[in-house]
Formats: C-alpha cells, sequence, structure tokens
C-alpha cells in the first residue's frame, strides 16, 4: 500500500514537472518572438517585455521552490527570485 502511495507520489510530481516546465517554455518562446517583433518597432513594448520577464521568472522560480521545500531546500531559486525582483523593478523605473 505505502509502495503504491509513493508511485503515485512520484507519478503526480512527474506530470506537475512535465506541465511546469511546458508552461515555461512556451510563455519563453512567446516572450522571444514578441521581443523580436516588437524590437524593431519602438522601445515602450521593449521596456515592458524586459519588465515582464523577471517578475515571470520570479513567480515561476518562487512556485517551483513553494511546492519543492521552500527556501531552506532551494536557496538558489530563493536567490534567483531576489535577482528578478531586483531586474524587474530595475527596469520598470526606467
Amino acid at each position: 500500500m505505502l509502495e503504491r502511495s509513493v508511485k503515485s507520489s512520484s507519478v503526480r510530481e512527474e506530470q506537475w514537472l512535465k506541465s511546469y516546465y511546458s508552461v515555461r517554455s512556451a510563455f519563453s518562446a512567446i516572450w522571444v518572438a514578441l521581443a523580436l517583433s516588437i524590437g524593431k518597432q519602438g522601445t515602450a513594448g521593449v521596456a515592458v517585455l524586459f519588465a515582464i520577464y523577471p517578475a515571470w521568472d520570479a513567480l515561476a522560480n518562487f512556485v517551483d521552490m513553494s511546492r519543492n521545500g521552500g527556501t531552506g531546500k532551494n536557496r538558489t531559486q530563493a536567490i534567483n527570485i531576489a535577482v528578478s525582483a531586483v531586474t524587474r523593478s530595475r527596469c520598470s523605473s526606467h
């Protein structure tokens, strides 16, 4: 019974990770496509894109970190969140 529960939990975690990284990949691909198309037109759109990506990255890392043990087990993700937050605030202030 316990073995079945562990396998079930492992399968759920694997499915979640596949979904998580699929969403991150799709967002990144769309962001790159927008950056390439908007980048040619002007700076306002580029500024928005440069503010959006660090915010998205921080959110995605926060969700992943929260599901996998929090800041104690994931210090590098906590640092990534902090850097993304600083980057986002600097991008949106210009």
